[in-house]
């Protein structure tokens, strides 16, 4: 089994299966192991029953008598009473008719759920219930909790990991061992199979913490391989400074700080170089990131060139465009910009 493959090479996983993997993205065998828990689900030791309160819970019951299944309107609904030596709790479930052959009158049982307190008395919403042997062997070890599709349950992906995780043979440590030290970072392949199979919060934290690096430490080598590949491209639209530009400045009711008027010069120095700019603008809000943003358009339109801002939504898209257009009316400078949106129609996209 190698990382590219298809994810149909793990054992149990057909085309048919495969199809809700593929609804959250994942295709691979590395997009299956890269699929990291959300959160994690811990496994506690019972409450007496009449300590429980509100919220996720666990009690050790017995089962009054055999479950009853009545119906509230569409729904079918089955209870049971449980009760230890301190009170009595209800358990209901939605629309499972079949657990009343399966909880019977006498049975010890560990329950699992969220209960809800009123004043008819305790309750146990849709719980999940374990023999006290089967709890006993999870008490105090964590399960991962995924992000979930319709078709895809975290039985699958648990299964699915695990055996990605038996086939596959260990995986080459990339990073050299002076750079693991130094940042206190684990192993690649133990991180991987503890980030899904932790035993304890501190194995969390110690995989999650060599994950994070990587997806750091790759993300900004991908970013220095694309600044030097751009460094030796051709600008092919090299332009000149737009004196309508410094009038621009000139006109503003304040002045750009230091830092801001640095940044302008670093952009300015790139967009009349020979070669292509690959530049990211990094700041607070507030920071003055849009004032450099217009500069930067402004001297591209003055030279015959076309621009463009991308906003990650609507209302910001639009809240920049009113943005140029005040400023642009208050210098009494001829541009304008366009605002296109998701929501427009393609008449209006032409328009």
């Amino acid at each position: 089994m190698r990382l590219q493959d298809e994810l149909t090479v793990i054992k149990g996983i057909g085309p048919k299966r495969a199809e809700p993997f593929k609804k959250v993205g994942i295709t691979t065998v590395e997009e299956l192991l890269g699929y990291y828990p959300r959160a994690y689900d811990q496994f506690e030791g019972p409450k007496a029953i009449a300590d429980v309160t509100e919220g996720q819970m666990v009690v050790s019951g017995t089962i009054v008598k055999d479950a009853t299944v009545r119906r509230a309107g569409r729904m079918q609904l089955t209870e049971v009473q449980i009760r230890d030596e301190s009170g009595t709790l209800k358990g209901v479930w939605f629309n499972s008719p079949f657990l009343k052959n399966v909880l019977r009158a006498g049975e010890r049982r560990i329950f699992r759920g969220r209960v809800s307190v009123n004043r008819f008395g305790k309750t146990m919403e849709h719980p999940q219930f374990f023999s006290p042997q089967d709890y006993a062997a999870l008490l105090g070890k964590l399960r991962p909790v995924y992000a979930l599709t319709t078709g895809l349950t975290s039985q699958m992906i648990t299964g699915a990991i695990e055996a990605a995780l038996k086939e596959l043979p260990v995986l080459p440590e990339y990073l050299p061992s002076w750079i693991r030290k130094k940042y206190h970072l684990a192993e690649f392949n133990y991180a991987l199979q503890t980030i899904h199979f932790p035993t304890d919060w501190q194995e969390v934290t110690f995989a999650r913490h060599r994950l994070v690096f990587d997806e750091f430490f790759l993300f900004i080598l991908a970013v220095r391989y694309l600044k030097d590949s751009n460094e030796v491209q051709e600008n092919g639209c090299r332009i000149l400074p737009a004196p309508e530009v410094e009038h621009f400045l000139q006109s503003l009711p304040f002045a750009l700080t230091r830092a801001q008027q640095r940044c302008y010069e670093e952009i300015m120095k790139d967009l009349t170089g020979p070669t292509l700019m690959n530049r990211l603008v990094q700041g607070d809000v507030g920071s003055g990131k849009t004032m450099i943003a217009i500069l930067a358009l402004m001297q591209m339109a003055y030279n015959g060139w076309q621009g463009v801002m991308m906003a990650p939504t609507e209302v910001l898209a639009k809240q920049h465009s009113e943005t140029f257009a005040r400023f642009f009316a208050q210098a009494g400078i001829p541009l304008r910009g366009d605002l296109l949106t998701g929501s427009m129609t393609a008449k209006e996209k032409r328009l």
